[in-house]
């Protein structure tokens, strides 16, 4: 079975991860190939994000070691009092096990990425989606245009992840 993940942001990394595990083949189809810019589809990518405890055990679970290689690589790690927690405005008390990772969403995605793309059967393919070829009901190809030649192609596929954020087509191209 050939998996297509549309979009290689954290999302579709972890998508591409879990794949992994149950596709003979996971192909990630990421307009901006394998060095994201900073571009309208996320221009926050440069900004510091917070990794908060539920996200940065998940990832932890799936990859093994990734908290010490982004704080070796000089993220900041918080532990304790250290992480502070704002409800409604008002200063949460400290909580003992708490744990947070600071960081720009384009070096916690380089890892990330250097973890998905090191999976045997995952690689990541260049290119922007342009629709979905159903037939009987099913997505069966992903046409797409090849970002550094610009030539249309199609990519045939048994399951399609749509990870592209806010830039998504999929409810227009369902509709077409």
């Amino acid at each position: 079975m050939r998996a297509v993940v549309l979009g290689g942001s954290i999302a579709g990394l972890l998508a591409a991860r879990i794949l992994h595990e149950h596709a003979d083949e996971v192909i990630i189809l990421e307009p901006d190939g394998t060095c994201p810019q900073p571009s309208s589809g996320a221009p926050q990518r440069t900004q510091l994000h917070a990794l908060l405890a539920r996200g940065h055990d998940q990832l932890e679970r799936y990859f093994p070691g990734l908290t010490q290689q982004l704080v070796a690589d000089g993220a900041r790690l918080g532990t304790g009092g250290q992480v502070q927690f704002y409800v409604d405005g008002r200063l949460k008390a400290p909580l003992p096990h708490a744990r947070m990772i600071g960081a720009t969403r384009t070096f916690i995605e380089e890892h990330i990425r250097g973890r998905v793309l090191a999976l045997d059967n995952v690689r990541l393919l260049a290119g922007q989606a342009q629709g979905l070829r159903i037939r009987a009901e099913r997505v069966y190809a992903v046409p797409y245009r090849d970002t550094d030649t610009g030539q249309a192609a199609e990519l045939p596929a048994d399951f399609v992840v749509d990870a592209m954020g806010r830039s998504s087509r999929l409810s227009h191209w369902l509709e077409q």
